[in-house]
């Protein structure tokens, strides 16, 4: 299963901007945990949000959207998917560092796959 997923990783044709983006998230996760840089925050949240709001501009533009406002819907429905993913831990009362962890490599590794 492991090695399917790096397959499809390395057959995607942006596969450095893949590997930033997850490069982003554990940078994040390591700074929220240890170190809590202000500046590395900042960093991480741009780098992971240029790259996977940019991958979902090419999955809008499958469906008629026009390239100049792409990137912006991107960034909307990036922010949408994140609430989104953090609905139920957020009514649960058990929101932690590792979810959100696996809520953005799995939507980096998904918005990778898609577009």
């Amino acid at each position: 299963m492991g090695l399917r997923i790096i397959n499809k990783i390395k057959q995607d044709r942006h596969f450095i901007f893949t590997v930033i983006s997850l490069l982003a998230v554990a940078v994040w996760y390591f700074n929220f945990t240890y170190w809590q840089n202000y500046i590395i925050y900042g960093l991480a949240l741009i780098i992971y949000g240029t790259i996977n709001s940019a991958g979902l501009g090419k999955i809008l533009t499958r469906y008629g959207f026009e390239k100049e406002i792409q990137f912006i819907f991107g960034v909307f429905l990036l922010i949408f998917l994140i609430a989104f993913g953090m609905a139920i831990p957020i009514v649960l009362y058990k929101v932690t560092q590792f979810y959100l962890l696996g809520l953005l490599l799995f939507l980096s590794l998904a918005i990778s796959f898609c577009s």
